[in-house]
């Protein structure tokens, strides 16, 4: 409505319509330090400040699934595991072939950013790099709302070995 100071217009509507799009979730917050791993450590956590989000939670409010790889310097003996949460979120087993460990689970943004922090690397090798020198693995989250997935982030471990004593 508009007014001149004399008289008012008539009202005038529009329909504006909305359609929503599926925003893509992210992951963000990873250590930029590269993860310290000894050779006969306890599993350890790969990363405790990954967050977790997806701008379109109001229509969408679940995850859905997430992968955990080593990307990249993998070596025989190195493990990925996840202890539940309680959360809903369940792992299947490392494959070991691909490097992949692979989540699932209906659950909240806060319930994935959790699983996720809780993701560990090992390795169960007496020779972890082969070379007795110290070498890096690129460990690779990402995750999923069932219709996108995110762009991966990334952690590197540096696995370094201990030089056992000889047994006779």
């Amino acid at each position: 409505v508009i007014s001149d100071g004399d008289a008012s217009s008539a009202a005038v509507t529009r329909t504006v319509t909305v359609t929503p799009v599926n925003d893509v979730p992210v992951l963000s917050g990873v250590e930029s330090a590269a993860l310290a791993y000894t050779e006969n450590d306890a599993a350890t956590v790969v990363s405790s400040t990954i967050v977790v989000s997806d701008l379109d939670s109001i229509t969408d409010a679940s995850l859905d699934t997430a992968e955990v790889s080593i990307s990249a310097g993998m070596q025989a003996g190195d493990v990925l595991s996840y202890g539940e949460s309680g959360t809903g979120i369940t792992a299947a087993a490392f494959d070991t072939a691909s490097g992949v460990l692979s989540l699932s689970g209906e659950a909240t943004q806060d319930a994935w950013q959790t699983a996720l922090r809780l993701v560990t690397y090992s390795s169960t090798s007496e020779d972890p790099t082969g070379t007795q020198a110290s070498a890096d693995r690129v460990v690779s989250f990402v995750i999923s709302d069932g219709d996108a997935s995110s762009a991966a982030v990334t952690r590197t471990v540096t696995v370094t070995p201990v030089n056992d004593v000889p047994v006779l």
